[in-house]
């Protein structure tokens, strides 16, 4: 299992570009067990940072095992958002893309 660093690290690889090619999009992250990170997509790249960002699309709330477990394809985002483990404010429809966008890896 790989941990939240590393995950937010390589997350730019995972980047699907013919899905992210016109979005211009922040997602952030908060985990009050871990801290905060955004995404910034624009144009098919993805920019990822530590902290808030001042005008997010997007906020998703969670802890980061669940995180890693959405990551890692260990379950749905939605099942997670069903099982009220994820909260989503504002761009929820960008949420129920992330899977795609960021599509879990071959061998998790």
């Amino acid at each position: 299992m790989s941990d939240l660093s590393d995950l937010f690290a390589n997350l730019t690889e995972r980047l699907d570009l013919s899905r992210s090619a016109r979005l211009h999009e922040v997602i952030q992250f908060v985990f009050p067990d871990a801290g905060d990170y955004f995404v910034e997509i624009s144009g098919g790249a993805a920019k990822v940072a530590q902290g808030n960002h001042s005008k997010p699309s997007l906020i998703l709330t969670m802890d980061q095992d669940t995180f890693i477990g959405i990551m890692n394809g260990k379950f749905g985002g939605m099942q997670a958002f069903m099982f009220g483990k994820v909260r989503a404010e504002g761009n929820v429809k960008l949420a129920t893309q992330l899977g795609e966008l960021f599509p879990p890896p071959s061998n998790p």
